[in-house]
């Protein structure tokens, strides 16, 4: 990576599982993360290629409440060991952050060079020494404000019931007012999933004229 606001490149290593796996929900399947990293196919690599392109616009945003940056991909490769953004005696500033996707992990590690972030460094102090005394002086109201803030956000709660299988020849014959019966009672336990990710059991019911689902589990994770 690179941008003109930055005194030199950056390297982004992003897991290849997680890669293969977003290729496989862009092309509809459930994106699961493989347990064999192999290499990507063409097609696979060409797909990868449309993931990385959101990264640029994140890291933009990140930046942006210290400098506006307009970071692009330059380079890329199989394995970190083939890129060079630095000497293997300069200072390097790594972090690692976990990518949360479908219930699952992945890590990911971005790496900027000293040279790299020297542009920056006064308005890094700056900003730090700000942030300092607005912790010190102000730490509760600011919990209070993003918590706040937190509690305002909306996110989808969806239950699902086991899949069933149904031959093609069935499926296309289905009308509606066809009904599909499914492999559980109406009085089983359904999986609740928030934001893609398995957190309790339901029983479904009626409340009025609508559907509705009564917990029988905490909201906890657990394995789908």
């Amino acid at each position: 990576m690179s941008s003109p606001g930055l005194g030199g490149p950056f390297m982004i290593d992003m897991d290849m599982g997680f890669a293969l796996a977003a290729v496989d929900r862009l092309l509809g399947g459930p994106g699961r993360i493989p347990a064999e990293r192999n290499e990507p196919t063409p097609i696979e690599a060409d797909l990868i290629a449309r993931v990385v392109g959101h990264l640029p616009h994140a890291l933009n945003e990140g930046w942006s409440h210290l400098q506006t940056l307009d970071v692009s991909v330059t380079e890329s490769a199989l394995t970190p060991i083939l890129l060079r953004i630095a000497a293997p005696a300069d200072v390097v500033a790594v972090m690692t952050y976990e990518l949360r996707f479908a219930g699952q992990t992945a890590p990911m590690t971005i790496c900027y060079p000293y040279s790299s972030l020297e542009p920056l460094l006064p308005r890094l102090a700056a900003t730090m020494w700000y942030a300092q005394r607005r912790a010190v002086s102000g730490s509760s109201a600011v919990r209070d404000i993003l918590e706040n803030e937190v509690r305002s956000v909306e996110i989808s709660v969806a239950a699902s019931f086991r899949a069933v299988d149904i031959p093609v020849e069935a499926l296309s014959e289905l009308r509606p007012g066809d009904v599909i019966r499914f492999d559980e009672h109406f009085d089983e336990p359904v999986l609740v999933a928030v934001s893609d990710q398995a957190q309790a059991w339901a029983i479904p019911g009626r409340v009025g004229d609508r559907i509705a689902l009564r917990l029988v589990t905490p909201l906890a994770p657990m394995e789908a």
